[in-house]
């Protein structure tokens, strides 16, 4: 399946999920135009579930620093393994051009998901909105 980038346009959030969710029809466009955080995750997978709040309650924090949006692996096998995910949840950083700038797998704590995004920021001098 070959990806194109198009014009992207957030979801409006729905219930208690404020993170959009990226599917592999919209991958490269969901992650153009801005620093994006994606969170590839699987329903089914315990820490995946208890990663969820942490991640949602970063986006509210980093909101003006970074757009935010979910992958379901199983639902998304051509993103996944577009971006060599091999264990779930892992959270990939990207720049506004797609490409990656960091990862970290695991269920991160608050602490250790504030002091990756931080480094991206410091790294960056980024203050500017998304």
């Amino acid at each position: 399946m070959k990806h194109t980038r198009k014009q992207h346009t957030r979801n409006p959030s729905s219930g208690s999920d404020a993170v959009p969710v990226i599917e592999d029809a919209d991958f490269l466009d969901a992650t153009a135009g801005g620093y994006t955080v994606v969170d590839f995750w699987a329903p089914w997978c315990g820490p995946c579930r208890q990663f969820a709040p942490v991640f949602e309650a970063a986006a509210v924090k980093y909101a003006t620093q970074f757009r935010f949006a979910r992958c379901d692996v199983d639902e998304n096998p051509v993103t996944a393994g577009m971006v060599g995910i091999q264990s779930i949840p892992t959270v990939i950083v990207f720049d506004p051009n797609g490409n990656e700038l960091t990862r970290a797998s695991g269920a991160l704590t608050p602490a250790r998901l504030d002091a990756l995004l931080g480094a991206v920021v410091a790294e960056l001098g980024t203050a500017d909105e998304v």
